[in-house]
């Protein structure tokens, strides 16, 4: 063999295993989502979604044996809304940037502004809906699907009874992505399915093949992942704002 036929064949190796690597990356693993979140008449729920460090989500709830429940939820840009419903009247305090979120819930919720200010730039809202087409469940139902929907980003090995692990690999799903750095532990109701605690990391690569993932992956997205399900009573007390609702004082900045 020729120094120049040898030189060529290498050429065509290195081409051929950069083409398998930017075609067939490694087997994607089958991705179905086996968990879901639980969903009792009477609970507590928290969960924190973190995209490389920031917030985008942290939020907690409480629905008490009577229907009383309380929803509060603050967003990595700064919107925090906190919603009570008590004898089925709902009331939302909403903080916001954004005047039009202010209307969304308004319409949502199916009731009306009873207090607006704005305070350097903020706007602070308080709503009540004497029959409100969305009651404070809906809002900790929305939630919790979306903790334990992005969970499942990774898949999971069972290394204890309901006890389960992220993994690190390839997952197939509507665009295929890489997970690498996986770590922490998911807690599962094993006859439910439902998951009741989670604390997770990972990093999340979009990328169809290993090639596309060498270049994709400083682009990665770091997810830090909470979430607890307690079922069972809870205790649910009226914020002060809501007392200042019903006396007449509606001042969205009084006390919380």
């Amino acid at each position: 063999m020729t120094r120049t036929t040898a030189a060529v064949i290498g050429v065509l190796i290195i081409v051929g295993a950069i083409t398998l690597l930017a075609l067939y990356p490694f087997a994607p693993a089958d991705h179905e989502a086996p968990f879901d979140p639980a969903d009792p008449e009477r609970y507590e729920a928290s969960g924190t979604i973190l995209l490389d460090g920031e917030t985008y989500v942290d939020y907690e709830g409480a629905v008490a044996a009577d229907g009383t429940a309380y929803f509060r939820a603050r967003s990595g840009d700064g919107y925090e809304r906190e919603v009570y419903e008590e004898d089925g009247v709902v009331y939302a305090r909403l903080e916001t940037t954004d005047e039009s979120r202010i209307d969304d819930v308004e319409r949502v919720v199916g009731g009306e502004v009873v207090s607006r200010e704005e305070t350097d730039g903020r706007t602070v809202a308080i709503i009540r809906a004497e029959e409100p087409d969305q009651r404070v469940d809906d809002f900790l139902i929305e939630w919790n699907r979306v903790v334990v929907d992005t969970l499942q980003y990774s898949a999971y090995e069972r290394v204890d009874d309901g006890v389960h692990e992220p993994q690190n690999g390839w997952v197939d799903s509507s665009r295929d992505y890489r997970i690498t750095g996986a770590s922490g532990k998911l807690v599962v109701d094993s006859d439910a399915g439902t998951v009741s605690r989670a604390d997770v990391t990972f990093d999340r690569t979009v990328a169809g093949s290993s090639l596309a993932y060498l270049r994709e992956r400083d682009d990665s997205v770091r997810y830090d992942l909470e979430y607890e399900m307690r079922a069972g009573a809870s205790n649910v007390e009226a914020p002060g704002w809501v007392e200042n609702v019903r006396l007449g004082e509606t001042s969205g900045t009084d006390d919380r």
